[in-house]
C-alpha cells in the first residue's frame, strides 16, 4: 500500500478564502425583522393576552393563569423567589404570543406578495380586432387569454 494513496492519518485542510467560489444565493435576501411587522407584532402580542384568545393555546392559556396566580400572590406575600417566578412566567406569555404575532405578520405579508404577483402576471391574448396584444393578466377577460409569463419579482421588495 502506498503512502501517497492513502488519506488516513492526514486533516483535510480548507482552500483559501480568496480562492473559494461565492456563495450564491437563490432568493434575494429578506430582512427577517422588519420594523413594520415587528410594530405590528408587538401590539398584537398585548391583545392576544386576552383569555378569550389564549383558550384556543391551552399550554399557554396554562401558563398565564399561572402567571395572574403568582402575581396575585407575589403583591400579597412579597418575596424574591415569588417575583423571580412571576417574571419569568410572564416573559414565556409575552415571548410566545409575540413570536406568533410576527410568524401571522410574516405570513401575511408573503400572501400580499404572492397575490400581488398573481395579479402582475404578463399575458399575450387575442383582442376584440384579432390581434394578439400583450398586458397584464388582469386585463385579460374570460376566455381571451392564451399565454401568460410571470414578470420577474422579489419577493422581499415586491418589485
Amino acid at each position: 500500500m502506498d503512502d501517497s494513496d492513502s488519506t488516513a492519518g492526514r486533516m483535510a485542510v480548507a482552500p483559501p478564502p480568496e480562492t473559494r467560489p461565492p456563495k450564491v444565493r437563490s432568493r434575494p435576501a429578506s430582512a427577517m425583522l422588519e420594523p413594520s411587522i415587528l410594530r405590528r407584532a408587538l401590539v398584537e402580542a398585548l391583545v392576544k393576552l386576552d383569555p378569550r384568545h389564549m383558550i384556543h393555546t391551552p399550554v399557554m392559556f396554562v401558563v398565564e393563569i399561572g402567571s395572574i396566580v403568582t402575581t396575585v400572590y407575589f403583591f400579597a406575600h412579597r418575596g424574591l423567589f415569588v417575583g423571580s417566578i412571576m417574571v419569568w412566567l410572564w416573559a414565556a406569555v409575552l415571548f410566545a404570543n409575540f413570536a406568533e404575532a410576527v410568524a401571522e405578520g410574516r405570513g401575511k405579508a408573503q400572501a400580499d406578495t404572492l397575490s400581488r404577483g398573481r395579479q402582475e402576471t404578463a399575458a399575450s391574448f387575442c383582442g376584440p380586432t384579432a390581434r394578439w396584444t400583450r398586458s397584464l393578466q388582469r386585463n385579460c377577460g374570460p376566455g381571451t387569454c392564451a399565454w401568460s409569463q410571470p414578470v420577474r419579482s422579489s419577493p422581499a421588495t415586491g418589485t
